[in-house]
């Protein structure tokens, strides 16, 4: 189990054995780079023993505090302190972390395994419960070398594959049989094997109150960021940043340099790192989705040497299979500029990286029509064609304002009369490409959405789903995935849970408003992002350029893959149907993000499956 996923600790393994239980891990050294902070580690005279992966940023914090109780320390790592709060509180500690993490406590006195996973499932944690055993692993490719042949798949996630590109807005996994640990769950799994699951966070029930002045909004705002990302440099070793010239990314590195200097980041104790302002920025020279103008603003204005990695579709197709394989999934084409960009963090010896993700989910960043929504609702129609205009510019004007309003009152409408989604799967049938299938439609059902909530909005119900169910759960375990693949750690300030409360509390007006989305940040960014990409509206998103899918090679490939018996047999998509769509896609040459998002899942499903 170990074995196949050693990359993501390359730094060294071990195991601890108690009658049925095993524990592995693999190490990837960040704290303490000794060997004492090797794991499986021990606490309490060997009573607790824990397998994690992930970092809880106030462990320096936390560690105080429980010195003042009289605890002492023999490392200098996060993994110490976790026993410790274990100790001292029980699962009543997780409440008093902030980082992301999936973890495994065994209590000897007890006879029983504690796992736990962080709020939002930034780390991820799988299991597979049978009769004759009780495993668990960061990766489903661990879970797999235990069984003699692999489970069957699950067509309802495979659904989620084509309609949303993503497989984790529920617990189900693509295997029937292999489960998802819930993000803000920690569950109990005894020798007997009995299994008890509990929820101990909800994002609800943390929501604070807001300033009612605009001005002290946005201050708040960015005195969390701030302290988000000043936490996360807490490292023994060098750290990166994904830098792709968006507001997200470009407001972590400019925070950072701006505060390269402040005697609070670097007080005594605070473990930031020596080298912690490296910059890795995938560029597409004169193709429609390079967005390196952007990012060369970023380094201009901060003085940074970023490093630039030219990813290009050169054997798409074995760099697609690769995907599939580390990433357990099929993929989409945004993945191939995230593996590019981590493998060369990877190559250039960085561990660890600040990275964007989670800002969008929060901030009305990919969509300004649900606040367009949010308004028609409140009868602020001069403020709907606001966003409405703005979702224009998002599209860089792709799109007309009246296309836009049709989808967006369509949608509102089959929401309110048809709240089980039966007329919008009637609408959906058929797909142009053939994906997916009308057998596999069969097994849509329709997603849980938010329960309506007293404190919050219809916006605010919006981003929670955003939050909690699609896409950010695919897109975190995605990057985790991809960075990990290459012995890189992803932390991601956006994903405070501090910050997170905060902004679902926020009005409207702070998410989506004269034109523009993500407004508390940008506002919040006055002065420290330059003014191009502070202004910027248009919303790529790691994209594979469309042109690559006109290349004859690539085609080619593509072409390989669909005349094979069994994707043109397939029952999780019309194979002949989707040849003649590619056919005539290639025809016209005229390819865009979405077609390239059909292929990608399409042929990169069919892999999996053959997998």
């Amino acid at each position: 189990m170990t074995d196949v996923i050693a990359h993501r600790g390359p730094d060294g393994e071990g195991f601890h054995l108690d009658g049925p239980l095993g524990l592995g891990h693999r190490r990837l050294a960040i704290l303490d780079l000794t060997d004492a902070g090797k794991q499986p580690m021990s606490y309490a005279g060997g009573r607790y023993w824990i397998t994690y992966n992930g970092e809880i940023y106030n462990f320096l914090e936390i560690r105080h505090e429980l010195e003042s109780k009289g605890y002492r320390f023999t490392t200098a790592t996060d993994t110490e302190v976790i026993l410790a709060s274990y100790d001292c509180w029980g699962p009543e500690c997780l409440n008093r972390f902030n980082g992301m993490w999936a973890f495994a406590i065994w209590d000897r006195s007890e006879r029983r395994l504690i796992l736990a996973r962080d709020r939002f499932g930034v780390k991820p944690l799988f299991y597979m419960n049978t009769p004759e055993r009780f495993t668990f692993a960061s990766e489903i490719k661990a879970i797999l070398a235990t069984l003699s042949t692999r489970p069957a798949p699950n067509p309802l996630v495979l659904l989620d594959i084509f309609y949303s590109h993503g497989t984790d807005q529920r617990d189900e996994t693509l295997y029937k049989s292999i489960f998802h640990l819930p993000a803000g769950s920690w569950m109990e799994v005894d020798e007997r094997g009995n299994v008890q699951m509990r929820k101990w966070w909800e994002t609800l029930d943390h929501l604070p109150e807001v300033p009612g002045k605009e001005a002290e909004q946005v201050e708040r705002y960015r005195e969390l960021f701030t302290d988000a990302a000043r936490i996360r440099l807490r490292s023994d070793v060098p750290v990166g940043s994904l830098l792709s010239g968006g507001m997200d990314s470009s407001s972590i590195v400019c925070t950072i340099h701006r505060h390269r200097n402040d005697p609070y980041w670097h007080g005594e104790g605070q473990r930031l790192a020596a080298d912690w302002q490296k910059t890795f920025t995938a560029e597409y020279p004169g193709l429609s989705v390079d967005e390196s103008d952007y990012a060369t603003s970023v380094l201009n204005a901060t003085g940074i040497a970023g490093t630039w990695i030219r990813p290009t579709p050169e054997k798409i197709g074995d760099f697609i299979k690769q995907m599939v394989a580390r990433q357990d999934t099929p993929v989409d084409q945004s993945l191939y500029a995230v593996h590019n960009v981590y493998k060369a963090v990877g190559e250039s010896g960085i561990k660890v990286t600040l990275d964007g993700q989670g800002a969008d989910e929060t901030l009305c960043g990919y969509s300004a029509i649900p606040a367009a929504c949010h308004y028609i609702r409140d009868f602020n129609f001069f403020n709907a064609w606001e966003a409405l205009k703005c979702q224009s510019a998002i599209l860089g004007g792709q799109e007309g304002i009246a296309q836009l309003a049709w989808v967006m009152v369509l949608q509102e409408v089959l929401k309110i009369f048809n709240p089980r989604g039966r007329l919008r799967r009637m609408i959906h049938r058929p797909y142009p490409s053939g994906a997916p299938s009308l057998a596999l439609l069969e097994h849509r059902i329709p997603n849980e959405t938010c329960a309506p909530s007293p404190n919050l909005d219809y916006l605010g119900r919006n981003l929670y789903d955003q939050i909690h169910r699609n896409p950010l759960p695919s897109i975190l375990r995605k990057f985790d995935h991809a960075a990990m693949a290459y012995s890189v750690e992803s932390r991601m300030p956006f994903m405070d849970h501090r910050l997170i409360t905060y902004t679902l509390a926020l009005p409207a007006s702070q998410m989506v408003s004269g034109g523009f989305t993500k407004v508390i940040l940008r506002r919040a960014m006055s002065g420290t992002v330059p003014e191009p990409v502070l202004r910027r509206r248009t919303k790529l998103g790691f994209p594979t350029p469309p042109e690559w899918f006109a290349d004859p090679v690539t085609q080619a490939w593509c072409r390989e893959v669909i005349s094979e018996p069994g994707f043109q047999k397939s029952v999780f998509w019309d194979g002949p149907r989707f040849a003649s769509w590619f056919e005539e896609k290639s025809r016209s040459g005229l390819w865009s993000v979405s077609d390239t998002n059909i292929v990608f899942s399409v042929l990169s499903t069919f892999i999996w499956l053959e997998g």
